[in-house]
């Protein structure tokens, strides 16, 4: 895979997701993501031995808070892609 194919790849699938979780954040300001892979080659690996995309948000506030019923989405018609857990 080329730089500009994953490249696109990072624009396609994270620029809709930012504007998702900056919408979110509008209301919440205490979250920032932290850090983020967008193409996990030979990072972390998870409990089946995948190397999943994934991020990492961080509470900058004082207080906790609730992740329920947050998500993140590549897609303008399904805000509920993918549902954080908590």
């Amino acid at each position: 895979m080329n730089n500009k194919t994953i490249q696109n790849l990072c624009f396609r699938f994270l620029y809709p997701c930012f504007c998702v979780l900056l919408a979110v954040g509008a209301f919440a300001q205490e979250i920032l993501i932290s850090e983020f892979v967008a193409v996990n080659e030979a990072s972390l690996t998870d409990g089946e031995g995948d190397e999943p995309d994934w991020i990492e948000l961080k509470n900058t506030g004082y207080s906790s808070v609730d992740l329920t019923g947050w998500h993140l989405t590549d897609d303008a018609g399904d805000l509920n892609k993918w549902t954080l857990l908590v």
